[in-house]
């Protein structure tokens, strides 16, 4: 019998950050005084980019100390009401992706990045064989955090609580450390501009 090494696996980080007091009042209050925008939310509401809002700082400081090969990009809140939810998309010019939940929260799921590839392969594996799905469901309690790589599908199925769902979601990229080759090889190209 075949020993199942399941080799390549896509990386994928959970951390918890304490939520700050009256974040969640401000942001349901702000989502009733604006409209909002509509990318991959259907019902619900989306801000605008809140790059600089107060609240935004913490989960900012949070991953700059902890994934300080990444810059922020932008970053945004989604609340999604009774039957709202966010279809299928990925987040193309970003390395990873966030979202910090400000609720408890179902409904998060994710695209094995395999399944079209490795389909027939992968479908003659059962979940205790070595966890092959074709999707996979989250749940998170209120600070709960994931980062996952934004060229994964991913989509919210609709929520199902009374109470809104609440999170904020942004893009990180990533940015090479300087060095004094980098510097060198920057310095060469400024002086040097490749005619095409």
């Amino acid at each position: 019998m075949f020993e199942y090494l399941p080799i390549f696996a896509t990386p994928i980080f959970k951390a918890s950050l304490d939520i700050p007091e009256g974040a969640l009042t401000y942001w349901l209050q702000k989502s009733e005084l604006s409209e909002g925008v509509n990318r991959s939310n259907r019902g619900g509401w989306q801000s605008e980019p809140a790059d600089h809002d107060p609240y935004i700082l913490p989960i900012k400081s949070f991953l700059t100390q902890h994934l300080p090969a990444f810059t922020m990009g932008s970053t945004w809140v989604n609340i999604n009401h009774k039957n709202n939810e966010n279809v299928a998309h990925c987040h193309p010019g970003a390395d990873l992706v966030y979202t910090w939940y400000l609720t408890d929260a179902e409904g998060l799921q994710l695209r094995n990045p395999n399944v079209f590839s490795q389909w027939q392969i992968l479908k003659e594996f059962n979940h205790e064989d070595g966890n092959v799905y074709d999707t996979i469901n989250f749940s998170f309690a209120a600070g709960d955090i994931i980062v996952f790589p934004a060229s994964i599908d991913h989509s919210v199925k609709p929520h199902q609580g009374d109470d809104p769902r609440v999170s904020v979601s942004g893009n990180l990229h990533w940015r090479p450390p300087v060095t004094a080759e980098s510097e060198a090889v920057r310095a060469v190209s400024e002086l040097a501009p490749l005619n095409l």
